[in-house]
């Protein structure tokens, strides 16, 4: 049995489920920064003298950034990784946000919404894999189920958030209030959000053996001493070898 199939049989560790819960948590900030919009658009509006286009592109642009990452940005997670790039979706959401919450005209809010909407699409392609990676395969179905349920709750969050702040502070707090709790998350995620054993073994980067074996270590598995796409090249070698020596007359 490989060392994926030992993982995803056995039951689910810590670290496995600090892994589904983080992964949880991102995805309902996606949610919140990517609806944020939707809530305060006419409070931005009527603040600015907006016209109904001007106010539909400003709703519209976290939509088509998000587009643009999914489609563009996120296959990248292949070659460098599910969790390097979830980390850098996440520093470039919570930048979004603060600017946001720190413009002055219609052309920066609008740039910095199509810069959280990319990262939201990067988060939104890479969160659901790398959860369902770091499940067991009793609770895959579980898990996706749960990270689906993330846009929903974060919607509800800026729908709550924007009706206690608007009328007393105004619009630009909940855009702060984003961009701190996606920074926030971003060194929660630097210090605890693993990669996923499929991509270490699957793409090989570099040190994949070592980070390997620390994750193995963490989710209560035996390290390996070599590493698994060297047991698969070595097995199909000497299948070719004992072929060969089959097919030789005697």
């Amino acid at each position: 049995m490989s060392i994926l199939e030992q993982v995803k049989n056995a039951p689910m560790s810590r670290a496995q489920i600090q892994a589904v819960v983080l992964c949880l948590a991102m995805n309902l900030l996606d949610g919140f920064d990517l609806l944020a919009t939707s809530f305060v658009g006419p409070t931005i509006g009527k603040e600015w003298g907006l016209s109904s286009s001007q106010v539909g592109f400003l709703l519209s642009s976290g939509l088509s950034g998000m587009a643009f990452g999914a489609l563009f940005v996120a296959p990248l997670a292949d070659r460098i990784g599910r969790r390097r790039l979830t980390l850098a979706g996440l520093a470039m959401a919570s930048l979004g946000m603060l600017g946001a919450s720190a413009s002055q005209n219609f052309g920066q809010l609008l740039t910095c919404r199509v810069l959280t909407g990319t990262a939201v699409g990067i988060m939104a392609a890479s969160l659901p894999v790398l959860a369902s990676e770091s499940a067991n395969h009793k609770r895959r179905g579980l898990v996706v189920a749960l990270i689906t349920t993330g846009y929903g709750l974060g919607s509800v969050a800026a729908g709550l958030l924007t009706y206690y702040l608007v009328i007393p502070f105004g619009w630009r707090p909940v855009f702060l209030i984003g961009g701190i709790t996606t920074a926030v998350l971003f060194a929660v995620g630097l210090r605890l959000l693993p990669e996923s054993i499929d991509y270490l073994v699957t793409s090989r980067p570099r040190d994949a053996l070592a980070k390997l074996n620390r994750m193995l270590v963490a989710m209560g598995h035996s390290q390996v001493e070599v590493s698994p796409w060297s047991w698969t090249r070595d097995r199909y070698a000497a299948r070719r070898v004992g072929a060969a020596a089959w097919s030789r007359p005697g």
